[in-house]
């Protein structure tokens, strides 16, 4: 294809590295395809450097093709892509004289586009993410553009369906539901804060007269969180489940993000939230507690870590970090494999200490927290309550079974086993 009035390969170099470029072809060849990488390299018109010539990148869907006579610039040495090639061969400006015809082989951040089976690092998927994000070139078209957008529609579609669905919900008064009774019980935490102050309640975590023993059965954040909404805004029904709705309306984008960070298709991604949405189980638990939310935002904050983000990027991952730790025994458990998988990929650097030092304060909130409160000891004692049930395994899975029936459609089911074999399949 020409570039300005030259056609791609027909220009000669006479610099020292190409002393026979007026004998090459005139004619433009392919030399290869980087699948996933979303990139055509054409050649420039003129060259600012004697040897080294200039190159305009577009995007061109999912496929790159390099023409014949590029030059190109690696860790400042230039090396010259010579005709067409193949795949399996050795890099460009390595292989023997005659193996000249070799396919450029991309590498962005350690990442390995080609699809050959090697790990993709998060720096490629970001590269990838970049390649194919909503509105990139040559997507002008009104078609190509509402491709490009119709994931984002989806997530926000999925937004605005839960909250017209929500709203009636939230008006009700609690009643006699698991919503019902865990609102409630913040209630009591709240009105007992205010009432008896900060130490007299057991800082929120009194419920009396429901009990006469603090709640410290979970970690403390969300009951900080009621107390700030509460010495903001003031105690009342709304105040209560404000808390609750909007990050269960959330963690529908905060899903989209973290399927993205992970490397995952837009449509995809979005298409899988919308199924999970989907399900009267999302409808029912999606707005009770923080749910999946403060778990995502660790788990997409880390993702950004691993390929050396620092400064603002490193304090929001390591007050997410704290913040899912502080949020759910879920977080507690999920930090500390994460900061070793952190740790495994970078080493024992700046990023992997400040991380680690975020999980030992969020543990050091709740320990304070439990101690203060019902004790250690109590919280064993009710642990080992709720794991001494006298159940076989064939009633556990059975009452499971029941419950999977009653808040999952039967598609969902249908896809599940499948869903968890490719994914624990998928490198």
């Amino acid at each position: 294809a020409p570039v300005g009035n030259q056609a791609v390969g027909a220009q000669t170099d006479t610099g020292p590295r190409n002393p026979g470029a007026p004998d090459r072809p005139e004619t433009a060849q392919v030399v290869g395809e980087v699948p996933d990488a979303g990139l055509i390299l054409q050649q420039a018109t003129g060259a600012e450097h004697e040897g080294i010539r200039r190159h305009q990148a577009a995007a061109q869907g999912r496929r790159a093709e390099v023409t014949e006579g590029l030059d190109v610039v690696d860790g400042g040495r230039a090396r010259r892509v010579d005709r067409r090639g193949s795949d399996r061969h050795p890099p460009v400006g390595q292989q023997a004289p005659q193996h000249t015809e070799q396919q450029l082989v991309a590498k962005v951040c350690r990442a390995d586009p080609s699809g050959h089976g090697h790990p993709i690092s998060h720096g490629g998927r970001h590269y990838r993410e970049e390649m194919h994000r909503p509105g990139a070139p040559p997507h002008g078209d009104p078609l190509s553009r509402l491709v490009d957008r119709a994931p984002m529609m989806l997530v926000v579609g999925l937004v605005a369906f839960l909250a017209i669905t929500w709203a009636r919900s939230f008006g009700l008064p609690l009643g006699d539901s698991h919503e019902g009774r865990v609102l409630g019980q913040f209630a009591l935490h709240v009105r007992n804060f205010w009432d008896f102050g900060p130490s007299g309640s057991s800082f929120g975590a009194d419920w009396s007269p429901f009990s006469d023993t603090p709640y410290t059965h979970h970690p403390p954040l969300l009951t900080g969180l009621h107390l700030l909404v509460s010495a903001v805004v003031g105690q009342g029904l709304w105040q209560l489940k404000a808390i609750s709705y909007l990050s269960g309306l959330a963690t529908v984008p905060a899903l989209y993000w973290v399927g993205r960070r992970m490397g995952f298709g837009a449509l995809p991604v979005a298409a899988a939230t919308g199924a999970l949405v989907a399900t009267p189980w999302w409808w029912v638990y999606g707005r009770l507690g923080l749910g999946f939310l403060p778990n995502l935002a660790m788990v997409g904050m880390l993702l950004l870590m691993a390929d050396g983000t620092t400064g603002r990027g490193l304090r929001r991952a390591a007050a997410a970090t704290g913040a899912a730790v502080a949020a759910s025994w879920h977080g507690a458990f999920l930090a500390p494999l994460l900061w070793l998988w952190l740790w495994r990929r970078r080493g024992p650097d700046r990023t992997v200490i400040v991380v680690g030092a975020a999980v030992a304060v969020g543990a050091l909130a709740v320990l304070v927290w439990v101690t203060q409160g019902g004790g250690v000891s109590e919280l064993a004692d009710h642990a080992g309550n709720r794991m001494g049930v006298d159940r076989t395994v064939g009633e556990f899975l059975d009452r499971q079974w029941t419950f999977a029936q009653g808040l999952l459609p039967t598609w969902y089911l249908v896809l599940a086993l499948p869903a968890l074999v490719a994914g624990l399949a998928d490198p």
